[in-house]
């Protein structure tokens, strides 16, 4: 007898433990389907960086028709078929799952919660690249409309500079479409990940 692989109702009744992706999707917005917002969120990943859907099928080994299906939200994306499209994309499945409970609480004005932190990676990259994938979706949004009269700032803001003041980076992110909140959400993930590092430290 074949082994059963996990399913988004795993998710929402519990964490998974014990595989490279853990985590809780939490609340659902009855608007849009835990599924649906998950592959949203790796197509406009896919987008971001430019990949054709052909090139994404190859990466991750799915069949392009299959893989059409995944991301038009026609199947449901495993487990498994996660772990191979966030090792294509070279984003963690845990920040792919974090974006989609984000997609879907937003229109409620819910802060985001916190998003994994990647030793190597400092909030503010992640947070740009969040931004850009942002304004990737919206390509009608000019840099002056995100920062009236501040383009250079707006610019500066997609591209990680660590200069830019976090109240200038909600503006940017309400700008964009996304939760004011997610900029903590990042930045919270990072203290939480320094904080856990000390308290092991402390402990052994």
């Amino acid at each position: 007898m074949g082994s059963v692989k996990p399913s988004w109702a795993d998710f929402t009744r519990s964490s998974v433990s014990g595989g490279p992706v853990r985590a809780s999707l939490g609340h659902v917005s009855p608007n849009l389907s835990t599924n649906d917002a998950l592959a949203a969120e790796i197509d406009g990943e896919r987008e971001a960086q430019r990949i054709k859907p052909g090139m994404l099928a190859e990466l991750s080994g799915i069949p392009y028709r299959t893989l059409a299906r995944y991301l038009n939200g026609e199947r449901e994306i495993t487990v498994t078929v996660l772990d191979k499209l966030a090792e294509a994309l070279e984003v963690p499945g845990e920040e792919l799952l974090s974006r989609a409970k984000a997609r879907q609480g937003r229109g409620r004005r819910v802060v985001a919660e916190p998003v994994p932190a990647v030793r190597d990676r400092p909030w503010r990259t992640r947070l740009a690249e969040e931004f850009r994938r942002a304004h990737v979706r919206s390509p009608h949004l000019g840099l002056g409309d995100i920062l009236p009269r501040r383009a250079a700032l707006a610019q500066r803001a997609l591209d990680g500079d660590p200069t830019v003041d976090e109240a200038t980076l909600r503006l940017v992110a309400q700008a964009l479409g996304l939760d004011p909140g997610v900029v903590q959400g990042y930045k919270g993930a990072d203290e939480q990940m320094v904080a856990r590092g000390a308290s092991s430290a402390g402990a052994s």
